[in-house]
Parts: structure tokens; sequence; C-alpha cells
């Protein structure tokens, strides 16, 4: 994932936070997010930085090719290989 991408998101995580922290210190600023239910509350900006950070830290579990792709939406299977090689440099990646 792009480096610049994950400052970005280190950074809005924190910012965040601190909204939440002022929002529970602060009666008057409480109030004034209560507008937030028209954008995305802060609390909902670190869950998505969280998903963010935890797809950047995902393992291929091995490699494919182009072909091996292309068996999986003809056939519905293929064959991972666990090293990275010219042809088969695709990653492969388990979702829960």
């Amino acid at each position: 994932m792009n480096h610049e991408i994950l400052e970005y998101v280190k950074e809005l995580k924190k910012r965040s936070e601190l909204l939440i922290k002022a929002e529970f210190e602060n009666d008057e600023f409480n109030y004034r997010l209560s507008d937030w239910d028209k954008l995305i509350h802060p609390k909902r900006l670190i869950q998505l930085c969280n998903q963010i950070e935890r797809i950047n830290n995902l393992k291929p579990i091995g490699y494919m090719s182009v072909t091996g792709v292309e068996n999986i939406h003809d056939y519905g299977s293929s064959t991972v290989y666990e090293d990275s090689e010219n042809k088969r440099n695709i990653p492969v990646y388990i979702q829960y």
C-alpha cells in the first residue's frame, strides 16, 4: 500500500481520537458534534483507519499467474504457489 496513504490514515486516526476526547470534555463541543451526523463521526473514521491498517499488514498466502486467475473464473479452482516467480506474481490473500 502507498506509504503516503498510510501516513494520512495514521494522522486521520490521531485527529479523530482527539476529537472524541474533546467531545467528552466540552459540552458546547458536544452540542456542535451532533451536526456530525451529516458527516462521518470520528469513531467511524477510527474504524476505517483500523481496517486500512489491518489490510496493509496482511501477508499473502501464495502467488498465482494470470492464467490461474482465469481458471478460477472459468473452472472455479486454480493452483496457488508458495513463491513468486516471473509469471506467478499475483499475491493471494485469505479474507476472513
